[in-house]
């Protein structure tokens, strides 16, 4: 599993939701909210480098939140992975 890449593919409204279920009371939840928000980005193409525009999705590469947060949406993804197989009767 590459871990570098599914950083960019955590879902924030997922990861806002979700957070709660760990104990995380809703004004942390909605400072960590705050940090994620107001994030932009840009790809330079040659020489040309774009506006920036804004991301919506991910984790930020080396934010002291982003372990910790990434660490409880793949914990979330794992219990209900668990959860499920317990309704099929296969755990």
């Amino acid at each position: 599993m590459d871990f570098k890449t599914d950083y960019v593919s955590v879902s924030r409204q997922g990861l806002y939701n979700i957070v709660p279920e760990f104990g995380i009371p809703m004004k942390l939840v909605r400072q960590i909210k705050l940090c994620l928000n107001a994030t932009y980005s840009r790809i330079r193409v040659g020489k040309y480098l774009p506006e920036m525009f804004p991301l919506k999705n991910g984790l930020k590469e080396g934010h002291l939140l982003s372990s910790l947060l990434f660490s409880i949406s793949l914990e979330c993804a794992f219990r209900r992975v668990k959860d499920g197989l317990k309704l099929k009767g296969t755990y």
